[in-house]
């Protein structure tokens, strides 16, 4: 499994061994109008989704971008004013978008993928949440993970009460199952899953990252050993990733968080290999 790391100053491949730079990792393909496309060398991206390689997407000034046959296009999927909250990578090497609609709501759809069978969608707001669209909140943070075996996990604030939520799909299903995360403030950063029954997301507190840990039956919060949190996510092994102010950390499965050697580089940002 490998990751790939924002130094600040180069773009490389985290992966076995050594840090190697990779000049042409990043080379991309611009629609400058009219028809003509302009190659460049590299390029540098404002926020990256999914995960690499089949799902891998970047935001850059001209919008979204999908990484397609080891260049990046230009793959919109977004209607006036809206804009992408997550991408997540899900079954069939497919990944879905939590986007945020134009009006104060939230659609799922596929992205950069082949279309069919059921799809998540976000659930119903209670009785309590007067006019809210949907259960969570459009205007807070909203991460998703998603599984190849067709799980999928979100997590974000409950429209209205403000509360920190956690939303799980089973395959197949349209409608998911909410959980209340008590005991862990701040807003959410990321969601990763290992498995249906063992899943992790990351909240920030200023300086402060707090964890939740999903057992199959309950999510359980604490204090995170990787400082104000960045990203998460999860391998094919059933190992989660987690970036923080304190460095590169791994939890492989059954065990505990480690930091992770990376050598003299600080990492600003990380990214998942798809499986």
């Amino acid at each position: 499994d490998a990751g790939v790391v924002d130094t600040g100053a180069f773009y490389a491949l985290l992966g076995d061994g050594a840090i190697e730079q990779d000049p042409q990792l990043f080379r991309s393909s611009i629609d400058r109008g009219g028809g003509k496309i302009v190659m460049t060398a590299t390029e540098r991206f404002t926020r990256f989704f999914g995960a690499w390689p089949d799902q891998a997407w970047g935001q850059r000034e001209d919008g979204m971008a999908h990484r397609v046959n080891e260049l990046w296009a230009k793959e919109d999927p977004l209607r006036e004013n809206e804009k992408v909250l997550d991408i997540a990578p899900w079954e069939k090497k497919r990944a879905v978008a939590a986007i945020r609609m134009a009006s104060p709501d939230i659609r799922f759809t596929l992205v950069g993928s082949a279309s069919g069978g059921v799809i998540p969608a976000p659930g119903k707001p209670t009785k309590d949440q007067g006019d809210c669209a949907v259960r969570m909140d459009p205007d807070a943070p909203l991460k998703l993970g998603g599984l190849p075996s067709g799980h999928m996990f979100a997590i974000g604030k409950e429209c209205k009460t403000g509360k920190l939520i956690a939303e799980r799909w089973a395959p197949g299903k349209v409608r998911g199952e909410v959980d209340v995360i008590d005991g862990v403030p701040g807003a959410p950063v990321a969601v990763a899953a290992a498995s249906p029954d063992e899943a992790y997301a990351i909240f920030e507190d200023g300086a402060t990252a707090h964890l939740a840990t999903w057992d199959g039956k309950a999510w359980k919060g604490e204090k995170a050993p990787f400082g104000a949190p960045k990203s998460l996510w999860g391998s094919n092994d059933g190992t989660a990733w987690a970036l923080g102010g304190e460095g590169l950390y791994q939890h492989a499965k059954g065990g505990a968080w480690t930091k992770v050697d990376v050598g003299h580089a600080k990492p600003t940002s990380a990214w998942a290999k798809d499986a």
